[in-house]
Order: structure tokens, then sequence, then C-alpha cells
């Protein structure tokens, strides 16, 4: 700039006043950039945690009927990221602008009032060339905002394949309501196989109370349970409540009647409470507190600094196997199903946590089906119905 004043100060002056009125907004918009892309980058990991919530736990979204509040939550956040991005756009539109203001307008000075200078011989044609060099370097910030552009472009397939995910067909249920009133669920002539046969002609029945299923690794226990609970559709045979078809029970009042408590307990980035509670939004504390006290997590509450509103981890760093369990058997116990699954929940648990859960599913062994995958039979009493593999 000093060059420039020294070669001609009316020319410099009259171009760098517009100038500086330019690169006031500039400054202003790149300011506003800076700080709608930042959150941006904390709505989007708001974005990423939904999408893993979604996908990292799809069979359990689909045992508790879950998909329209997670995809609520997602839709949500994407909502605010899609502002955010829309926005950031707007401000990068009008930094290409300004961008080339700062060539176009110093430019038309140039050829009107520099050539003016030229034609009358103050100034050399050597003098608006320079000028003109020096003015290409400001179309870079141009040239730079348009490729922001671009990369947004670049993120669109990535977001059409997701919704191609999300609107893929799901499966076919039946039209029955299925009210369950004896809690007895037979399984006859089962035949199912991934690369090897897992179950050839298998049969068995469950009856209300306390039930085990046993059989050595590999024997396709969880396999079963996903099918009581359609995570696996049956290729071959037939599943009965109470006499209903599977087949034919509506998606919603199989959700309602079959709870499960898988061997992966799911903890969210959340509170404790809406760990517990997921998609229902009504629950007292008085009810929940009489859930917290059934599971035995009462010595967990007295833990936690703010109670039912402590956030949890969903990487499970502040929970012990054992509380994270019965966790998930909260969960399941609040929406009050009349048969309730459990996949190797002592799997990961210490001793003394096990005997919680089983002391807590044995105040239902008059009015609930329970199933629980067990293989170690000496956790079992001589009053239950085992069933083996």
């Amino acid at each position: 700039i000093l060059t420039l004043l020294i070669m001609d100060f009316r020319l410099t002056v009259v171009i760098f006043i517009p100038v500086a009125i330019i690169f006031f907004f500039s400054y202003y918009v790149s300011k506003r950039i800076k700080q709608v892309s930042k959150e941006q980058i904390d709505i989007f990991s708001g974005v990423y945690s939904a999408i893993k919530s979604i996908f990292s736990c799809i069979d359990f979204v689909n045992v508790f009927s879950l998909d329209n509040f997670f995809l609520g939550r997602y839709e949500n956040v994407l909502d605010d990221y899609v502002k955010k991005q829309n926005q950031i756009s707007h401000l990068y539109a009008r930094q290409m602008v300004i961008g080339l203001l700062f060539f176009v307008i110093p430019s038309l000075i140039l050829i009107f009032y520099g050539g003016h200078l030229v034609m009358s011989g103050e100034i050399s044609l050597g003098v608006v060339t320079m000028f003109v060099s020096y003015l290409v370097s400001f179309s870079q910030l141009s040239t730079y905002s348009s490729t922001l552009v671009v990369n947004f472009q670049q993120t669109v397939p990535a977001v059409n394949k997701l919704e191609e995910i999300c609107n893929a067909p799901s499966k076919e249920w039946g039209d029955k309501q299925l009210n369950v009133t004896n809690g007895d669920i037979e399984m006859k002539h089962i035949h199912f196989e991934y690369d090897r046969v897992i179950f050839e002609d298998f049969s068995g029945n469950f009856k209300r109370g306390i039930n085990i299923l046993s059989g050595s690794n590999g024997s396709g226990k969880s396999t079963l349970l996903n099918m009581l609970t359609r995570i696996i559709d049956l290729p071959d045979g037939k599943i009965f409540f109470d006499g209903l078809d599977i087949n034919e029970i509506t998606e919603s009042s199989l959700r309602e009647n079959v709870g499960f408590v898988m061997a992966d307990p799911y903890i969210f980035d959340s509170t404790l409470k809406k760990n517990i509670c997921l998609d229902k939004d009504d629950v007292s504390d008085e009810e929940l507190m009489d859930i917290i006290k059934k599971v035995k997590l009462d010595n967990l509450l007295d833990k936690l600094p703010k109670g039912f509103d402590t956030m949890l981890s969903g990487d499970n760093i502040n929970l012990s196997s054992g509380e994270q369990q019965k966790i998930s058997l909260a969960r399941v116990l609040l929406r009050n199903p009349q048969i309730i699954l459990l996949d190797e929940v002592g799997s990961n648990i210490d001793k003394q946590s096990l005997k919680s859960i089983y002391e807590c599913l044995m105040s239902f062994k008059d009015n609930k089906t329970v199933i629980i995958v067990d293989h170690h039979l000496e956790n079992v009493n001589d009053e239950w119905n085992v069933v083996k593999i």
C-alpha cells in the first residue's frame, strides 16, 4: 500500500476508501461465519450422537417400538443442523459477493478514474498496471468462498443415502391385538440357520412364572428370544402367544406385551430418568422411584450428584455392568409388559447384582411370564420351568 501511495496518492485513496468499507462488511461476515460454524459443529455432534444411537442399537429400538422417538430426536437435531447450514451458506454467498466487490469496484475506479489520469498525462500506464496486479490478490477470497460452497454440495449424496436407509421398507405385521391373559408361549417345529443349522424341528413351551432357557454356547438361545420379539422372522415353524400366531399380531401390541432385556444394555448420553423412561414423558418421580427400588438401584441414585437428572455417558464409563443391566431392566418394568425376556444378563456382572436381579424377577412369578437365558443351571430353582436347547 505504501508503494501505491508513493506512486499516486490520489488514485490510492480513491480506490481504498470503498475497499475499506467493503473490508468492514467482510470482517463482520467472517466473524458471523466463525460463530455460526462453531454452533454448527456443536449441533453436528448431536446429529452424530442421534445417528449412533439409532444404528448401534437398532434391535433395541425395534423391541421398544422407539422408531418415532429416535427418528423424532434425529429429525429435531437434523432440522437444527440444516437451518445452521443454510445460515452458513447465505453467509458464504455474501462473502463471495464481497470478494467480487473487492475486485470489481476498484477495477471500475481504475478503468474510469485511472484512465482519465493516464489520458491527461498525470500518471503512466505502468502505474495503472501495478494497481491492477495488486487488486488481483483480493480475488482469492472469492475463490476460497466458492470452494467452501462446493464442499457443502459434496455432503448432499451422503444425506440422500441416509434418507434411503431410513425409508427402507419395513416387515409385514398382522392386524390382531395381542392381549396376554394366560402368558403361555408355544414354539412349534422351528427351523433356522445362518451359515449352519441353528434349529432343526425345535419345539418348546413357556408358561406363566419363571422360565429358564438353557443350552451350550452357540445353541441359539439369543436367536430364540429375537424370534419371540420378531427381530428375526421365522423362516419355518410357528410361535403362539396364548394361541395367537405371532405373524398375525400387530407390532404395537407385541411391543406392549413383550419386554426384552438384552445382553448388552444401551446407555444413552442423557439423564438417568431419560435413560429409564425413554419416550414416556408422563412418568412421575414416585413411579420412577418405585421402579428404582424394585431393581435395587436406589444405592446408585444416592451416589449420583443430581439424582434422576444426572447425565449418564453412552460410553458406560460412569456405571458398573450390574448398574447398566438394572437400568435396562427398569426400562422394561416401567412399561409393565406381561412377558419379560432376559438375554444372559448375568454374563458380565457380579454375583450380588445378579442375585438382586433374580430377586426382583421372582416378585413377578405369579403374574408375568419371565424367560431367562442362563446356561448356569446352579441359579435355577426347582419350581422353575427349564427349556433346554
